[in-house]
């Protein structure tokens, strides 16, 4: 298999995974913090190896593989964090996404160069969508506690876009990269 497919396989599974928590904390965001909190540390946690492990077999020390390696160390110590202590996980859960939401930020920007690398006409698009998450995840770590009850509603909503558009990212590296054995 292809590097650029497992990106592909890992991202989009990583996006459905992150739509479902968007969706609960868009819906039942009063109900939801302390089971989200099990929930989210349980995302991070998976995510965490799954990113750690896919960086450790590619070992090509690119910027993409140093950066999936951070965002993997820092999804798990905050998943095990989030499951083993959830009710002081609970008042940051805001802040936690803020921080999901720039590391996908990141690497929305990161995929949307390997885009353009692989020619892609509308690279640009990818790296829009990179910037306006980055945005997103700044506004709600600068003022989590600004909107009190729709805190959690507007981050599942901020979830929802940036899960959407990080499908979108890696859908395209995915079908573009399907020939290629780009690996820089």
């Amino acid at each position: 298999m292809q590097w650029l497919e497992k990106i592909r396989r890992g991202g989009m599974v990583q996006s459905i995974l992150w739509m479902a928590v968007g969706v609960v904390l868009l819906f039942w965001p009063e109900g939801a913090a302390r089971v989200l909190c099990y929930l989210l540390g349980g995302v991070l946690i998976i995510l965490g190896i799954i990113q750690c492990a896919g960086t450790f077999r590619r070992e090509n020390g690119t910027f993409y593989a140093s950066l999936s390696l951070f965002t993997g160390v820092v999804s798990l110590g905050v998943g095990l964090w989030s499951v083993i202590w959830p009710d002081t996980a609970k008042g940051l859960i805001p802040v936690l996404i803020a921080i999901v939401i720039l590391m996908h930020g990141l690497q929305d920007c990161a995929a949307a160069f390997r885009l353009r690398a692989l020619q892609y006409e509308k690279w640009w698009l990818g790296l829009l969508f990179g910037v306006l998450t980055l945005a997103f995840g700044i506004v709600i770590l600068w003022r989590p506690g600004f909107f009190a009850d729709l805190a959690l509603a507007i981050s599942g909503a901020c979830l929802l876009y940036d899960a959407g558009t990080d499908f979108w990212i890696f859908w395209k590296l995915g079908k573009l990269g399907k020939d290629e054995s780009y690996d820089k």
